[in-house]
């Protein structure tokens, strides 16, 4: 009997996209039997409601589609922008599954992402209907499982961890540099998203007018949802 289809949707802020989000994505996907990794920009991270991404939706979709050039079985999706209101996965879920018919959906997550499962919004069941796939880098867990999860989701999330090497990239480290003026990063950032965000003068504070990049702090908008 054929297996169904795996897909992965790997959501987040992508407030920018960076090497990161790439590294852990297409390490899972070579190391499972995923056919198709969804990259999913939240419009807003229901953990986020009063620090909502700093680039508008349409410019980070646009951002991880130059990132995602030429990466076969890597699309880009926005069924999280078309929505109003916080941006939940459970409802992506649904809806996806509805899009996918008998497509075998996993869940993305790197493993610090885990220590928050237990906070989504209908968690048990977005075990259930997508069981993730955990990018791993410690040998044990330093949190309990049990605490939240019923023993059967807690075995299900244990067998998705897959063990992965981390990049240490994050979008707020990024959108700092940017505010103060570095643009020589290379490698955090592929070179086509790098040259959009110039080109629209994205996260540079210095664009405010008569401010110079260290006016102002730039907000902290990291994807935890």
């Amino acid at each position: 009997m054929k297996e169904s289809r795996q897909i992965g949707l790997f959501g987040g802020s992508f407030d920018p996209i960076h090497y990161g989000h790439l590294n852990l994505a297409l390490q899972l996907k070579k190391l499972t039997p995923l056919e198709l990794v969804l990259f999913i920009p939240a419009a807003v991270s229901p953990f986020k409601i009063d620090r909502p991404p700093m680039a508008s939706g349409q410019k980070r979709m646009e951002m991880c589609k130059l990132a995602l050039e030429g990466l076969e079985g890597c699309e880009v999706s926005d069924i999280e922008l078309k929505r109003r209101g916080p941006s939940f996965m459970i409802d992506t879920v649904k809806e996806l599954a509805k899009l996918y018919p008998g497509a075998r959906l996993r869940l993305m997550l790197a493993e610090d992402a885990l220590s928050r499962l237990h906070e989504w919004k209908d968690a048990e069941t977005l075990v259930q209907l997508a069981p993730p796939l955990i990018g791993t880098r410690t040998p044990h867990q330093l949190f309990s499982l049990t605490d939240h999860f019923s023993p059967e989701a807690v075995e299900i999330i244990e067998k998705g961890r897959v063990s992965t090497t981390s990049s240490p990239v994050s979008s707020t480290e990024i959108r700092n540099n940017l505010a103060q003026g570095r643009l020589d990063l290379e490698k955090s950032v592929p070179k086509k998203v790098l040259d959009f965000i110039k080109d629209h003068h994205l996260y540079m504070r210095s664009q405010d007018a008569g401010k110079s990049p260290g006016d102002s702090k730039p907000r902290c908008a990291d994807y935890l949802r």
